[in-house]
């Protein structure tokens, strides 16, 4: 798929995003019907899209990409363990473990799946699913333990059996499988799976219209954070790709992924844990907003992965 088509995608998400920011402004979305509204986007119609993805036959010419995917998420990770440790070490611990977790973790379920549908379709969501294995291990171990203090944990039951993680491990069985889903089965997941995309764009331009604008661009340490964040991760992501052979599809879906603003987690676990709520939720709406601008942007610049 050509830059130009990607660009033309991307905008529409974007337009998508208007219409969620449009209704909080009206009044046509509060915070119950938002939360209410996430709930189905991550507990529904993310899991079916993600299930839908694995409904492939196993392809031997496909399984080169797949360790790929696989490797080049645990090299990105690695990578950025002692990176983002190592750049952010004279910032104060509530606010180096906030740029810390942002650059190691883009939006990959609210905007990335629904994103990488948009453009690449299933195989896109496949590939996509296949990275967030290492990104999910990662982000609920090293990424939460960031904002627990020593006295609190959260149990591998409760990390392991969300319906995202749960999703992805039937769909690896499914695709394991030698028979594919029947329609009865196949219909409704599809059905269900086509929510995501204007549901998930819709909950974002909500939580960017309930924000409040003041500081949040003039802090450097947010711009700080965008920079690492927008740039230099999808640069990372497609440089650790010149180290592998790999399926178009499968390059330009981790390389979108990593070009993604701030997870939602972000706005979250500082909150529940203890930590700079304030920077975290300003890192979360300014990496959305400049986001409009980069990820275009940064599909236009590595066109020589997209094309």
């Amino acid at each position: 798929m050509g830059t130009a088509v990607i660009f033309k995608q991307v905008l529409a998400l974007l337009l998508m995003m208007g219409v969620g920011l449009v209704a909080r402004k009206r009044g046509l979305i509060d915070d119950r019907l938002a939360k209410g509204v996430t709930g189905i986007l991550l507990g529904i119609s993310l899991p079916a899209l993600i299930l839908l993805s694995f409904n492939i036959e196993p392809d031997p010419s496909r399984m080169r990409s797949v360790v790929a995917v696989v490797l080049a998420s645990v090299i990105f990770h690695a990578i950025m363990l002692p990176g983002a440790a190592l750049g952010f070490r004279r910032w104060g611990r509530d606010r180096r473990n906030v740029l810390v977790f942002l650059a190691h973790f883009p939006n990959v379920g609210f905007m990335g799946m629904p994103l990488v549908f948009a453009i690449f379709g299933a195989e896109g969501v496949f590939y996509a699913s296949l990275f967030m294995i290492p990104f999910n291990i990662v982000m609920w171990t090293y990424g939460q333990g960031l904002f627990l203090n020593a006295e609190e944990a959260v149990s591998w039951r409760t990390r392991l059996t969300n319906p995202i993680i749960l999703s992805i491990a039937a769909g690896i069985a499914l695709f394991l499988m030698p028979w594919s889903l029947p329609d009865v089965v196949f219909k409704p997941l599809q059905m269900l799976g086509s929510m995501t995309t204007p549901l998930a764009m819709i909950v974002i331009g909500d939580m960017i219209g309930r924000s409040s604008p003041r500081g949040m661009f003039t802090d450097r340490d947010v711009l700080v954070g965008m920079s690492v964040r927008l740039i230099m991760a999808p640069l990372i992501m497609a440089g650790i790709f010149k180290l592998f052979q790999a399926n178009p599809v499968a390059i330009k879906t981790c390389i979108v992924l990593e070009a993604l603003p701030a997870a939602i987690s972000l706005a979250v676990l500082p909150a529940r844990y203890g930590g700079d709520t304030t920077l975290a939720s300003r890192c979360v709406v300014v990496s959305h907003i400049l986001s409009m601008v980069t990820l275009p942007a940064m599909v236009i610049l590595l066109s020589g992965h997209l094309d």
